[in-house]
């Protein structure tokens, strides 16, 4: 036999007693005083449910049905504890809300219920937040300057609840000041302090059960963070205050050697020096030769402030001075300084082209014409020719510009043979280049006939025998090319051989 909860609890054996004829039972059973001790409890830790329940006959079953966080259900029989007071203790380690309905049933069948429910939460905290990088921002700073006191404070299993720093000041005295949220995980408080000396501080942490560390570091401020479950930590940083400084830093500098050309980069160098503060900024403030001014922070390199002026685009004036302050705001500056910045100087040669004779070859007597193209790239100073003769002596000429990159000398040559000539081209800068040609001059042509000195031979002349015939052909401006004889034999006939 089992009870008509659900998966249903078996049943005692009871015996019951009735009498015939009597009217049936239809009140279920009262449940009344339904506790969950302790309502709320951490998990694993134990609830127990009770109820008191009675009925006008006689109660059967007493359970209750346990919904849990995830919805899942749980039934517990409930034991009879004291006069109509039924209970369940059970451990529970799902963390939320739990609702649970007490059933109960008599002989007859009749059922009743009631409702109610309790909580389980986590463990309690008991770690401390965690601080880390504590920083003094600056660590030194001139009385009635700000200091910056900041921390990460973290809690994995909690939220922060405060975080604050307690300062001791060089007479002793202490002042707290709260930390603010400024970004992440990072807290921090700014605040000006004005006595002349260091802080000290003891780093100390505390927990929600009262266990307490402390650890003494030394000079600083002490950090403070509690979490919400008021568990305590804390962390050490420090910091100190000098003298109010009025002394300007000391700018050692020695202009850049010329000479500055276009085209490229001018670097600037400087040594600044404070020795009373720290150096806070050192800027070079300059106008380019194109009239345009800029200022732009030098960077601190092995020693020495720098920064390299762009290659000017044009020739001008360059005017610069360094200026530098400290930490306190002390200014100071050099006098301005000037750069004359020119055209670099040439160091390409002219270009010859087109060195030329007109006509490259022409007969003894006539006017030979040499030219060539010559340019450069800021300009041509000198062109001259110089022209070997057949017989080997030469002679240099100037040539003349004829069109604006065009030079020509002109001159009437004799004699017979090759001229071999080389133009010179020289620019303003001395550089030099050239280039060669010829031309051929030949002898006139011959308009003088041959000399021929001949004699008549004697007789007596015979039929059947040679005659011969003798002469001197002779010719005073060139070669005798050809030499024939022509006759006319005694039966008429024409010879020319």
């Amino acid at each position: 036999m089992r009870d008509g909860s659900a998966p249903g609890n078996a049943l005692a054996p009871r015996t019951v007693n009735f009498t015939t004829g009597a009217a049936p039972d239809i009140t279920p059973p009262t449940i009344s005083n339904v506790t969950a001790t302790p309502t709320t409890n951490v998990t694993g830790g134990t609830i127990r449910l009770g109820a008191t329940v009675t009925d006008d006959v006689a109660v059967i079953s007493v359970s209750a049905d346990v919904t849990e966080p995830d919805a899942t259900h749980l039934n517990r029989t409930m034991a009879l504890v004291a006069a109509n007071r039924y209970e369940d203790a059970l451990g529970w380690s799902q963390i939320g809300s739990y609702s649970f309905l007490v059933w109960a049933s008599d002989s007859s069948g009749n059922w009743a219920s009631s409702g109610g429910s309790f909580t389980i939460t986590p463990l309690p905290d008991t770690t401390p937040p965690t601080i880390s990088n504590v920083l003094a921002t600056p660590p030194t700073n001139v009385s009635g300057g700000s200091i910056q006191i900041s921390a990460i404070v973290t809690d994995p299993d909690d939220a922060v609840a405060s975080v604050s720093a307690d300062v001791m000041q060089p007479d002793a005295t202490h002042v707290n000041r709260t930390m603010a949220l400024v970004g992440g995980s990072r807290y921090a408080d700014t605040h000006p302090w004005t006595q002349v000396g260091a802080y000290s501080f003891q780093v100390a942490a505390t927990d929600s059960s009262g266990n307490v560390a402390n650890v003494t570091v030394g000079a600083g401020s002490l950090g403070v963070a509690t979490d919400s479950s008021g568990n305590v930590a804390s962390a050490a940083g420090s910091f100190a205050i000098t003298p109010l400084d009025s002394t300007p830093p000391q700018i050692l500098h020695t202009p850049p050697a010329a000479p500055f050309y276009v085209g490229n980069a001018i670097p600037i160098y400087a040594t600044v020096t404070d020795p009373d503060d720290s150096v806070a900024i050192v800027k070079l403030d300059f106008t380019d030769t194109m009239g345009f001014t800029r200022n732009v922070t030098m960077t601190l390199d092995y020693g020495e402030y720098t920064f390299t002026i762009p290659a000017p685009a044009s020739v001008g004036t360059i005017r610069y001075h360094v200026y530098a302050t400290d930490a306190s705001g002390n200014p100071n500056a050099t006098r301005e300084y000037t750069l004359t910045v020119t055209l670099p100087p040439d160091a390409s040669a002219p270009l010859i082209t087109n060195a030329l004779a007109a006509p490259s070859s022409a007969v003894s007597g006539s006017l030979i014409e040499i030219s060539a193209t010559v340019t450069d790239n800021v300009g041509v100073a000198t062109v001259h020719v110089n022209v070997t003769r057949p017989d080997g002596s030469s002679g240099n000429a100037t040539m003349a510009p004829r069109t604006a990159n065009e030079f020509a000398y002109a001159s009437t040559r004799l004699l017979v043979g090759p001229y071999p000539f080389r133009v010179w081209a020289s620019d303003a800068a001395g550089n030099w280049a050239s280039a060669t040609g010829s031309f051929t001059i030949t002898a006139p042509p011959d308009a003088t006939p041959p000399e021929i000195y001949h004699t008549q031979p004697t007789g007596p002349l015979h039929a059947g025998t040679e005659i011969q015939i003798n002469a001197r052909v002779v010719d005073s401006d060139g070669s005798v090319a050809v030499v024939k004889v022509a006759y006319t034999g005694t039966a008429g006939d024409r010879h020319n051989d």
